[in-house]
């Protein structure tokens, strides 16, 4: 065959609970992905996919409100203080040429990936002097204390752009 299609849905239900502070969040992530592959000929082949792939926040992400000692930070998660996290959603594209026969074999593609509402863990430059440092942390209740152990770290979301490329070669040795 010339072209070969393949695709797949998921759908999730998640749900995460702060039963301390009586909290919840009830959320249905759902990816897609479709991808074709052309054969140009015996020894090379071209291949395409698209995935939409959402995440719920974890509850790390969530509810964190307080010292994480392993990691030396006061985190504080998105649902604190009267926030409320979005599903991460990425829309990716994948290209990729491949040449699968012969003593030397290659493929070269390029990538990109959109993705909504990201989450990330941001350090915080509480002294506002462009660097983080000792003098930017906070003790075990988030209060700021310089020269204390711990730096402060919010977990945001914001839209991100990630691309690239990726080749790989193999062959005999001998």
């Amino acid at each position: 065959s010339v072209v070969t299609l393949e695709g797949g849905v998921r759908v999730e239900r998640q749900r995460v609970q702060d039963t301390l502070n009586g909290l919840s969040a009830n959320e249905t992530p759902v990816s897609a992905n479709l991808g074709a592959r052309f054969k140009l000929s015996d020894r090379y082949q071209l291949t395409a996919s698209f995935a939409r792939a959402q995440r719920g926040a974890q509850a790390q992400e969530r509810y964190s409100n307080g010292p994480h000692e392993a990691t030396a930070t006061y985190e504080v998660g998105l649902d604190v203080n009267g926030g409320q996290a979005a599903k991460e959603t990425a829309n990716n594209l994948d290209l990729r040429l491949e040449k699968t026969a012969g003593g030397l074999k290659f493929s070269i593609g390029g990538f990109y990936s959109r993705v909504n509402d990201y989450i990330y863990g941001e350090l915080q430059d509480l002294n506002g002097d462009g660097m983080i440092d000792d003098q930017d942390t906070v003790d075990d209740s988030g209060a700021p204390t310089p020269s204390d152990e711990l730096l402060l770290l919010n977990y945001r979301q914001a839209d991100a752009t990630l691309y690239g490329f990726e080749a790989e070669v193999s062959g005999r040795v001998w």
